[in-house]
């Protein structure tokens, strides 16, 4: 009968809530989230991660620095050549006779275009050609040495990996500035360049807003006979 009476007696007593304990630690229930909130925080999510992807970073003497937007997307494929690959550009047509480097076939058709050039009055100067990677790293080191910042030296040297002139194939023209679009050598460019297959990589009012580099030219061969007959 006692235990009747005190089964009965625990059966009327409230209920009280008491969290589960795992170790110290109380269990909290979670907090209810409608379909909209998690809508909206999957869509935050994705555009975190989208931003992460697009963000594109080189390491430069141990610290990272954000790749410029104009050059974003820009991201040059191409192994150091060696030196058996490369040839010389004729002293007569690089700057202050430089030993500049071009692969053998842009160096063929370079002096070629130079020859034609030469027969409607007008003299072709290359004052930069093919630099390495680690050559790319190099100048930017010599600038940083000088004092100057990263945001200074990026607006005048592509950064490492992104230089088109890691592929052997393109060509600074003297002036390298701003100044040679006004010479008679940026116009015959533009009018007979494709005849030996060198296109203005960066030229004026492009879509991506990437700088005006009229001094900059590279070689991409075509499979045609040239319009003009100069030895190779």
């Amino acid at each position: 009968m006692k235990n009747i009476l005190t089964l009965l007696i625990l059966i009327s007593l409230p209920l009280v809530s008491v969290p589960l304990v795992i170790g110290c630690s109380p269990v909290v229930p979670l907090e209810e989230v409608s379909p909209q909130q998690s809508a909206a925080a999957a869509s935050r999510h994705t555009r975190v991660e989208a931003v992460a992807k697009k963000t594109e970073i080189i390491t430069l003497a141990g610290k990272g620095y954000p790749v410029p937007k104009q050059w974003q997307g820009r991201r040059v494929a191409s192994r150091a050549l060696g030196f058996e690959e490369l040839a010389l550009i004729p002293g007569q047509l690089s700057h202050e006779h430089s030993k500049l480097y071009l692969l053998k076939d842009a160096q063929q058709a370079l002096i070629a275009m130079a020859a034609a050039a030469r027969e409607d009055g007008i003299q072709l100067c290359v004052h930069s050609s093919y630099r390495s990677s680690w050559y790319q790293r190099k100048i930017f080191a010599r600038m940083f040495a000088q004092g100057r910042s990263y945001e200074d030296v990026i607006r005048y040297v592509a950064p490492p990996g992104y230089s088109e002139h890691a592929l052997g194939t393109v060509v600074d023209f003297y002036p390298s500035n701003w100044r040679f679009a006004a010479t008679p050598a940026y116009r015959w460019l533009q009018q007979h360049g494709s005849e030996f297959s060198f296109q203005e990589s960066y030229p004026q009012d492009q879509p991506d807003g990437h700088p005006w580099e009229a001094w900059h030219w590279r070689w991409q061969p075509r499979q045609h006979v040239l319009s003009r007959s100069h030895p190779f």
